[in-house]
């Protein structure tokens, strides 16, 4: 198990530190019904990654793609496929990143998130969550990982219940600094709203580049 934890570390962290779905969910805790949209967006977040991973350890579970107690091929050639295209996206995220002094604009959608409804907070949690193609590549070496360890499925089920929950702490940090602090969040989360919007490139290209090359290194040794 030490052994798990230590391959779904870098997976979960490598989804929660986008600071993409952040800024999303901290422009959605600043509309007038903060805590309603952002329970929808955080709720939406966690059963989209649940499902996402359910579906993988199940297809996994039922082909034997991975084999079990073992690191199989196909599982370590999955942790170097996402390894690499994390590292792709860290370059391209680093070339693309704003220079001192330019200017940084906020996508039109997310100017829009301040007037955002639960209803549509859920469908935005969801999508962020399992329709980003990163994650839904971060989520399939998590299922390799689990699935090769040949645990039992309710254990299974454990391991994954707790990647989501690391994978979550990022969009659900601001939302406990929110019920925490209240009428004072505001002032908290714009300044982090504003030195995510800006750094946000740099950010994703450093984080990326290290977990690329965890995973890189550990689809070579097995």
């Amino acid at each position: 198990m030490p052994g798990l934890v230590a391959a779904l570390l870098p997976l979960a962290v490598a989804i929660a530190v986008n600071p993409i779905p952040i800024i999303a969910v901290i422009l959605i805790l600043q509309s007038p019904r903060a805590r309603a949209s952002g329970s929808a967006f955080v709720g939406a977040w966690i059963l989209a990654l649940v499902a996402l991973g359910g579906v993988a350890i199940a297809l996994a579970n039922h082909t034997d793609l991975y084999g079990s107690g073992s690191a199989s091929p196909v599982a370590r050639v999955i942790r170097g496929v996402v390894g690499v295209l994390l590292l792709y996206l860290a370059v391209r995220k680093w070339l693309g990143r704003p220079r001192a002094g330019d200017p940084v604009r906020t996508p039109a959608w997310m100017t829009r998130l301040a007037t955002t409804t639960p209803g549509r907070s859920f469908g935005l949690g969801a999508g962020l969550a399992a329709g980003n193609p990163k994650n839904i590549a971060l989520t399939l070496a998590a299922a390799a990982a689990i699935v090769e360890e040949g645990l039992p499925l309710t254990t299974e089920g454990i391991a994954l219940l707790v990647f989501v929950a690391l994978a979550t702490l990022g969009v659900a940090i601001p939302y406990l600094v929110l019920l925490v602090l209240g009428g004072r969040a505001d002032q908290v989360l714009s300044s982090w709203g504003d030195w995510l919007t800006r750094h946000n490139a740099a950010v994703l290209a450093i984080v990326l580049t290290i977990i690329g090359v965890l995973l890189i290194a550990g689809a070579i040794r097995g």
